[in-house]
Order: structure tokens, then sequence, then C-alpha cells
């Protein structure tokens, strides 16, 4: 099921469906294949596996067995991976969501920025 939303939307959506967040890319408007080893990975933790995914992956990763809920924001400036929207966005989701236990995501150089945000703020 792939569900495009607002950045507000999105901590309600993942309220509702996730245990498991994984931050997923795209690569030449697929799915990286970083993305789907991240996907791979939250799976073996157990529990629901939601994917916040820019649109060009996003019917990719609903595909992906295992796969339970795709969360797709309409906002420019997540869509092309600015580190600190998109840190604001995973933050509201955290901090929205209760029953999401795990963040699961690439080691890239847009999620490595995304962490270190996250430090800069205070998250963990």
């Amino acid at each position: 099921m792939q569900v495009i939303v607002s950045a507000a939307t999105a901590v309600s959506v993942l309220r509702r469906h996730a245990s498991t967040l994984v931050l997923a890319e795209a690569a030449e408007g697929k799915l990286s294949s970083s993305s789907l080893s991240a996907i791979t990975a939250a799976k073996k933790l157990g529990g629901p596996v939601a994917v916040l995914a820019p649109s060009s992956a996003a019917s990719d990763a609903a595909k992906v067995d295992g796969v339970t809920k795709v969360i797709t924001v309409a906002d420019k400036a997540v869509e092309h991976d600015v580190a600190e929207n998109v840190t604001n966005l995973v933050l509201q989701l955290q901090s929205a969501n209760s029953e999401c236990e795990h963040l699961v995501a690439p080691a890239d150089k847009m999620v490595v920025r995304v962490l270190h945000q996250q430090q800069v703020f205070g998250a963990t």
C-alpha cells in the first residue's frame, strides 16, 4: 500500500502502521540497492516495516515483500534529499510514534547528514 501525504500527515500514518521505519532512497528513479538491503535488515528485526521513500521509488518499495506501508511525502524539499528537511521529518515521526522502535537506513552521504543533524538536535 502506498500513501502520499504531507509531512504532518506522515506522522499519524506511521503511528498506526510501523514498528520499524526505513529511510529509503532512489537511484536513477528506482529504489536503490542499498535501500533494499536496509529493508531486508528491517524485516529481520521483526514486526511491521514502513518505508519513507521518494515518490520515484515508492512503487518499487511497495512491491518489496514484507513492507506493510510506503509513505511518500509531497514536499519538494524532502524529495530532493535536503538533509535538514529530512531530519525534521524523521524527528517528527520518531517523537510522535511511540510504536516506532527502529530507524533503518542505507549508509550513504544523505543518511549520514540526517543522522548527524539528529545528533545536533539532541535526538537519539
